[in-house]
């Protein structure tokens, strides 16, 4: 079950192997980078359009970071369950790369930011938490909501110093999103539901990371403003600040609760 991890600093592109020896030829790494580690969902992998139009995104808002592209894809193309039970393995895998890093002086946790699509936002709260130290920051896409209830290891707002949340979907029996708020700062498009230009719950689900890349090139044009409850949110009656920037790579975000961003139904995604 160990995923393949895919390191890509913008002049190098190789599959890591997650061993000591593997670990100290990554020779454009000396734990001054930011780094960003990105996690897919379900039915995908790394070479998705998902991980694939992240990693060029990324690449294109640093060009000294470095992003780690995890693919676990076979597990992810599993039953639904077969595959949710499978997020704390896929967790320790990558935990165990962590650590390999670390102890090659490779890479500073204060530097690391996690993203997750999915099932892949649970994974990365759990390789924050169940780690030595947490990282600087966890951005969840769109978390899964099913079978994800407060009884479960899903992702917290205590697993890193930052925790954004973007909700895109999630009222409906088909919703594929999470329904509450779990993280420092929960930000919701669009009231976190029908999305601009989507027509199902699948659109819905992946407009989440849609609108995070574009804020990766644009460099934080799609802002929010706070609400004071979810019912608030939900009739756009959201008038707090400071305001807060959907996405970006801003390892040293500020704020906390719940905020609305209005969105538009094509990229960049302007309302």
């Amino acid at each position: 079950m160990i995923p393949w991890e895919l390191v890509d600093n913008g002049t190098e592109y190789l599959n890591l192997a997650n061993t000591e020896s593997a670990v100290n030829e990554l020779d454009f790494l000396d734990g001054s980078q930011n780094v960003a580690i990105v996690i897919h969902g379900r039915d995908s992998s790394a070479f998705s359009e998902y991980g694939q139009s992240l990693r060029s995104s990324f690449l294109s808002s640093d060009r000294e970071l470095t992003v780690i592209l995890v693919d676990y894809a076979l597990v992810a193309s599993m039953d639904y369950a077969t595959a949710i039970n499978a997020v704390p393995f896929v967790a320790d895998d990558i935990i165990a790369l962590i650590v390999q890093l670390e102890a090659a002086n490779k890479i500073d946790r204060n530097l690391v930011h996690i993203v997750g699509f999915d099932i892949g936002a649970h994974i990365a709260g759990l390789v924050s938490r169940d780690s030595r130290a947490r990282v600087q920051r966890i951005t969840g896409l769109s978390p899964a909501g099913q079978n994800w209830d407060s009884f479960s290891r899903r992702l917290r707002a205590t697993d890193a110093n930052y925790v954004e949340v973007i909700h895109t979907d999630y009222t409906g029996s088909r919703a594929f999103g999470i329904s509450e708020t779990i993280g420092t700062v929960d930000i919701f498009a669009n009231t976190g539901t029908s999305q601009p230009g989507c027509s199902n719950n699948q659109c819905n689900h992946d407009r989440a990371w849609q609108l995070f890349g574009a804020t990766l090139d644009m460099g934080g044009h799609l802002v929010g403003l706070g609400c004071d409850s979810l019912t608030d949110m939900t009739r756009n009656r959201c008038v707090g600040a400071p305001a807060v920037s959907l996405g970006t790579n801003d390892l040293f975000k500020q704020g906390t609760g719940i905020y609305r961003v209005n969105t538009g139904r094509a990229y960049p995604y302007n309302a």
